[in-house]
């Protein structure tokens, strides 16, 4: 493998570990993202040390297979997660006939708020991170004086 063949593995596998953290609202992380970003770090800094990198193809391939197989077996548990419907955190900032009013609701994944006749009011997935939501609503029982 030439140095610019290994440079450009090094950033098709950073691209994908970006991507998949992104997906999750993540920054990049992990060990094939730090392992990619070292390489490239090193091939910028002293490319005389690595000028003459080889590496056996089999062995190329056997890495790039588990990066991916592991980098999709991320994707998929990521997806699954979102699309298990998660009960949305309701609030209120109002009183009517002395009981706190539910007009507020909140992404249990992402912290997005949304209001009552507003945008996103009972949409089924979450405009700001695609969590699948339950907007199922369970009445709380008020303390009484």
């Amino acid at each position: 493998m030439t140095r610019e063949e290994l440079k450009a593995h090094c950033e098709k596998q950073i691209e994908m570990c970006e991507m998949q953290a992104f997906a999750k609202g993540e920054k990049p992380s992990g060990k094939i993202y730090e392992e990619h970003m070292l390489i490239l770090e090193l091939l910028e800094q002293k490319p005389h040390c690595i000028a003459t990198v080889t590496l056996n193809e089999e062995k190329m391939r056997e890495l790039c297979h588990k990066a991916a197989q592991e980098l999709f077996e991320r994707i998929d548990e990521a997806f699954e997660k979102r699309e298990t419907a998660r009960k949305v955190l309701y609030s209120g900032d109002g009183f009517a006939d002395g009981h706190i009013v539910y007009d507020m609701a909140e992404c249990p994944a992402c912290g997005k708020t949304f209001e009552e006749d507003y945008s996103g009011w009972l949409d089924p997935y979450c405009s700001h991170c695609g969590q699948k939501l339950d907007w199922s609503f369970e009445e709380i029982e008020e303390e009484q004086p």
